[in-house]
């Protein structure tokens, strides 16, 4: 049998499925929220320089919002079908490569050190404690005659996360607020 004869889309009809699905969402996401705005305020923001409340909103508030989340989604499907490929594991995701384990140890660390640390600062830190949580699993796999395989990846990134998180209790425990300690309130 043919494989070109089956009854299925191909890959060209899949994406303008996919994208009409999506240019429908953007206008969908673009007309729903706190404000009540219409799909032809959207069309007349798009299209037009008119001015108006709703169309001010749209274009200042809701369309670079929109695309940011296009941008964030496509960013996200990119990373995860690299870390698929690298690991050769379709059910692959960042804790196996210790970036999920990394990110939160050093958001619990950066907070018990420096609690008055900021959205942009903690932000850093995290981004610092993925790429440390990841070089450690990458450098594990790697340790061994004969290099880093996608097997070796995956063996070292899977105990990775129990000794994170061992480590991240332990630095609640000498945090400067009682709200961070995971006993409790402080006895009275």
């Amino acid at each position: 049998m043919n494989t070109d004869t089956k009854t299925s889309f191909s890959f060209f009809a899949k994406l303008i499925v996919g994208l009409c699905a999506l240019a429908a969402m953007f206008a969908v996401s673009m007309s729903v929220g706190a404000a009540d705005v219409g799909v032809r305020d959207v069309w007349l923001a798009m299209t037009t320089h008119a001015s108006g409340e709703h169309l001010t909103i749209i274009r200042e508030l809701r369309f670079p919002r929109e695309v940011a989340a296009i941008i964030v989604g496509a960013a996200l499907a990119v990373s995860g079908a690299i870390m698929q490929g690298l690991t050769r594991n379709p059910l692959a995701d960042p804790g196996l490569l210790g970036l999920t384990s990394g990110a939160n140890a050093a958001l619990a660390f950066s907070i018990a050190i420096i609690p008055s640390l900021g959205y942009f600062g903690i932000t850093i830190a995290c981004m610092i404690g993925a790429t440390v949580g990841a070089a450690l699993v990458i450098g594990i796999g790697a340790a061994r005659r004969g290099g880093l395989s996608p097997l070796r990846m995956v063996l070292a990134g899977r105990p990775y996360p129990h000794f994170s998180t061992r480590l991240r209790k332990g630095s609640l425990f000498t945090s400067k607020f009682p709200r961070m300690s995971p006993c409790g309130p402080p006895a009275a």
